[in-house]
């Protein structure tokens, strides 16, 4: 449950067992002939990883004899469940570091940023030895002035806790308090293995 809402793994398991129906069965129901997909898909599910499974929104209503609005809160709850997963194990995780912020947030052409490894050049992280004060100068000294695919370097933002963040300019002078960490993206993920979470997608 989250917030009192079923997930998609949970209602499945609820409505298999009040219409007394096996996998095979769900499987045919659902109109997957191949046993390999269907395990897949229901694996997914399991997961909360709802990963190409708003495709089968309709069969699964179908399926399980549920109006197909009750899958759709079903899937949204579902993915509030996966995602705090991966929020708080990067919150266990999470250790200091300035991220840099540039002209362009979507690197283009992406596969330059790919080939040159870019992602990993909009990270600083302070040395542990270094007394936070000094954090925001070490940064500066090391800003480049521009990353491939991600354009010219503007500033940073140091995150010093999940819930506390300061934006910079180049100089490194204070621009603005942030209530949270920032995070580009995908890269917020930093460090953390999806699969090792059993979250790939």
């Amino acid at each position: 449950m989250v917030n009192g809402l079923e997930t998609l793994s949970e209602l499945l398991e609820r409505r298999m067992v009040e219409r007394q129906v096996g996998v095979k069965a769900l499987n045919d129901e659902l109109g997957i002939r191949n046993v390999g997909k269907g395990r897949a898909l229901l694996d997914r599910i399991r997961r909360d990883d709802m990963k190409g499974v708003v495709h089968h929104r309709r069969e699964l209503a179908a399926a399980l004899e549920v109006p197909v609005e009750e899958i759709d809160v079903a899937i949204k709850a579902s993915r509030a469940r996966y995602y705090k997963r991966i929020d708080d194990a990067w919150r266990a995780s999470f250790r200091p570091h300035a991220v840099l912020t540039t002209t362009r947030e979507i690197p283009q052409p992406i596969f330059v940023a790919a080939l040159t490894g870019a992602e990993k050049r909009l990270y600083i992280d302070p040395p542990d030895d270094l007394p936070e004060p000094a954090w925001p100068g070490y940064v500066a000294a090391r800003l480049p002035p521009m990353i491939p695919g991600f354009g010219r370097v503007t500033g940073f933002v140091m995150n010093y806790t999940p819930d506390r963040a300061v934006r910079f300019d180049l100089a490194g002078n204070p621009m603005e308090a942030l209530e949270e960490a920032y995070r580009r993206g995908s890269l917020w993920m930093r460090g953390i293995s999806a699969a090792a979470l059993g979250l790939d997608q």
